[in-house]
Order: C-alpha cells, then structure tokens, then sequence
C-alpha cells in the first residue's frame, strides 16, 4: 500500500472526523472508502456515455 498526502480543507476534516465518528472507523479508512466510491461511480458514469454514444436511437424507436 502507497502513502499519498492529501491537503484537506478544515471544514471538509472536520466533516470527514465526524464521520467517521459515526461509522466507527479511521479518518483513513473513510477516506478510502468515499474515493473508492467516487471512482467507481466515475468509472459507471463513463460505461454509460460510452454505450450512449454508440446507441442508434432510431433503430430503438423502430
């Protein structure tokens, strides 16, 4: 596993403590777990524009 520093906000630290308050883990682990989110929505989001560009809309209709 890598190590990377990351510059946070204070008030989106601070969000990110309370949570992770709630959820009873790490900042890290949170962390981790919301970007791996996050990407993993990114990358759902590009599969769709991708499809939808190839989409021949008429045929559908049809």
């Amino acid at each position: 596993m890598s190590g990377f520093a990351l510059r946070v906000p204070d008030h989106i630290l601070a969000q990110a403590k309370a949570a992770a308050v709630e959820e009873h883990v790490s900042v890290n682990q949170l962390l981790v777990a919301l970007i791996a989110e996050g990407l993993g929505h990114r990358r759902g989001l590009r599969d769709l524009q991708k499809r939808a560009a190839r989409a021949d809309v008429a045929a559908a209709l049809h």
